[in-house]
C-alpha cells in the first residue's frame, strides 16, 4: 500500500473473513482429505468446472472470470485509483533497483481474451459495453510509466490482434473449454514468445552497438 506516497507493507489481508476462512479446522481437514485422495480431487474439479460453466454462461460480452471490467479505463473508484498508484509505485521500485545493478528493465504487457479477440463484432459489443474506445488502456498506461521512468516496455496486445484478425486465429482458451478466453492456448503462447524474443534481440542489438536507440516491437510475425 502507499503511505504518504511511500510503498509500505500491508499485511490486513490476514484479518478479512475470506482468508480467515481458510484457516478453519473443517477447511484444513477438507483440504487434506482432497490432497490424499483422487476420488475427491475428481470430484472437487468436476465441481468446479460446473461451477466455472454457469458463471461463463451468465457473463455478458467481453466479461472473463477473474477479471475485472474495471482494468479497462482509467480508474475512477477509490479502490482501482489506488491500486493503479500501487502497481505503478511498485514497478517503478522495481526499475531503480535494476537500473542499480546495471541492468535494464522491460515490462511486457500480457492480453486478456477479449482483447485480441479475431471477432470484430464481439470486440466491439464489449468496447459498447464497458463504453471504452479501445481495450488497451492498461498497456497504454504502463507504456506512459516506462516512458516516464525511463524503462522498456513491450504491449503485446495490438499486435496479437493483428495476427488473430489476419489468421482469424483464437489465442486464448482451447477446445475444451471456451475458445476467446482464460490462458493463452499454444498458438498464442507461440505468438507472444516470437514477440518477446524479437524485442530483447533489438535490445541486445541496441546495447552493443554502444547506441540507446529507440526498440520497436517487430509487427512484421507470420
Amino acid at each position: 500500500m502507499l503511505d504518504n506516497g511511500r510503498l509500505t507493507y500491508d499485511g490486513s489481508f490476514v484479518a478479512s473473513p475470506e482468508y480467515r476462512s481458510r484457516l478453519t479446522l473443517y477447511n484444513r481437514i477438507c483440504g487434506q482429505l482432497i490432497a490424499h485422495s483422487r476420488v475427491l480431487q475428481a470430484i472437487d474439479r468436476i465441481s468446479r468446472a460446473i461451477r466455472a460453466r454457469v458463471h461463463v454462461d451468465a457473463q455478458p460480452a467481453g466479461a472473463e472470470a477473474g477479471l475485472s471490467d474495471n482494468v479497462y479505463k482509467p480508474p475512477v473508484i477509490p479502490a482501482w485509483v489506488d491500486a493503479w498508484n500501487v502497481t505503478d509505485s511498485l514497478i517503478g521500485e522495481i526499475n531503480r533497483e535494476v537500473k542499480e545493478h546495471g541492468a535494464t528493465l522491460m515490462v511486457v504487457t500480457l492480453t486478456s481474451g477479449i482483447q485480441v479477440n479475431p471477432d470484430a463484432a464481439v470486440r466491439n459489443a464489449a468496447l459498447k459495453r464497458l463504453g471504452v474506445d479501445d481495450l488497451f488502456y492498461p498497456g497504454r498506461r504502463i507504456k506512459t510509466l516506462g516512458e516516464r521512468e525511463g524503462f522498456e516496455v513491450l504491449n503485446l496486445g495490438p499486435t496479437m490482434l493483428e495476427y488473430a484478425e489476419r489468421h482469424h486465429a483464437y489465442l486464448h482458451g482451447f477446445p475444451n473449454t471456451t475458445l476467446g478466453e482464460g490462458h493463452w492456448n499454444e498458438t498464442g503462447h507461440e505468438v507472444a514468445g516470437e514477440l518477446i524474443a524479437a524485442r530483447i534481440c533489438q535490445m541486445l542489438e541496441a546495447n552493443a552497438g554502444g547506441s540507446h536507440s529507440d526498440t520497436k516491437q517487430d509487427e512484421s510475425i507470420y
